[in-house]
């Protein structure tokens, strides 16, 4: 592969604003995060994100599923089908090489969208997105993305005829691989961390601390006894923040976590820092749930996260209450 092929993505970093390289690497840095949130907020259970045509079709099935013909949720139904879109489109990739593209001469009256550009060998034309979505949703048989996967298989099986050792070449998309969408990064100290809570709080909290045993049971009630003692321990925000470390400290926020969990079908994440992740990104150092635990409702659409330290401060602020801070989280429903 060509050097300059191969930082093609990078090359838009510098570039003018508004041209096409510009906003093709505008694009290439949204797209992780893009995946990241179709695997966490709409996937069913058992997907494999490993963009093989198998999931693709699963995928177009899901989205069918959720898109009904007349009606529906316009802006829930637009955010699946970008997301899709873009999916299939990497699935693509995988099938005939290439590259994403910026074109300024789709996307109606827009200024231009992202397409996938086939291996240059095959002669095939670019791939809109948005347009394998749109006869996704037109044709509704399931079987668009299937069709699409064969027709580039084709063109790559006719073309190796005469030229065996060949294989379609792809410039790889930065960070889009199906092990770097795993969100729930538990890192061996985390894990840890995790266990060290829970025999502190069998073993050191119900004697420290008090209280009957059964009412410490993570449920939103105990929120009411977690703040009465919270603040018998803290007067203020300030005071909190002073014993931040402290076994007290540490072992309340992982309670309330564990509530966040228990009662709200939260989840633990945790998100190592990537230092090749562009500033402001999902995996960057200065991004605010970045190296940090902290308990999320990935998979509702609508779903809140919050460091468990952060609702505890959030108790101890002029009009806070820690049930407050747990019902924040939205009650556990059957819609992604």
């Amino acid at each position: 592969m060509d050097s300059n092929e191969a930082g093609c993505y990078e090359a838009g970093k510098d570039a003018l604003a508004g041209s096409e390289a510009r906003k093709l690497h505008h694009w290439i840095q949204q797209l992780h995060d893009m995946m990241d949130h179709l695997n966490g907020h709409w996937t069913p259970s058992g997907f494999r994100h490993d963009y093989s045509s198998r999931s693709a079709t699963q995928l177009e099935n899901e989205l069918i599923a959720y898109c009904p013909a007349e009606g529906g949720d316009d802006e829930r139904q637009a955010i699946l089908t970008d997301l899709t879109a873009a999916y299939f489109c990497e699935v693509l990739l995988n099938q005939a090489g290439g590259r994403w593209k910026w074109d300024n001469t789709v996307g109606g009256l827009t200024d231009g969208a992202p397409v996938v550009v086939p291996d240059p060998s095959l002669g095939l034309e670019a791939i809109d997105p948005a347009v394998i979505a749109r006869r996704a949703l037109t044709k509704r048989t399931g079987r668009v993305m299937t069709g699409e996967v064969r027709r580039l298989r084709k063109a790559v099986g006719e073309y190796q005829k005469a030229r065996p050792e060949w294989r379609p070449d792809r410039v790889p998309t930065p960070r889009v691989r199906d092990w770097d969408l795993e969100s729930v990064r538990y890192a061996d100290d985390v894990d840890q961390w995790r266990g060290e809570c829970l025999r502190d709080f069998r073993q050191w909290w119900l004697e420290e601390v008090g209280g009957d045993r059964y009412a410490w049971v993570f449920n939103p009630a105990s929120m009411d006894l977690m703040e009465k003692v919270l603040r018998e321990r803290c007067a203020s925000v300030e005071e909190f923040d002073a014993v931040s470390g402290e076994r007290f400290w540490i072992v309340a926020a992982w309670y309330v976590g564990m509530a966040a969990v228990h009662s709200k079908g939260a989840v633990w994440q945790y998100r190592a820092v990537d230092p090749d992740a562009p500033e402001g990104g999902m995996y960057a150092a200065d991004n605010y749930w970045t190296g940090s635990i902290f308990v999320n409702q990935r998979n509702h659409l609508d779903g809140h996260a919050a460091h468990p330290s952060a609702m505890l401060r959030g108790a101890l602020e002029e009009g806070g209450s820690l049930r407050r801070e747990l019902d924040r989280f939205k009650d556990p429903h059957p819609d992604r």
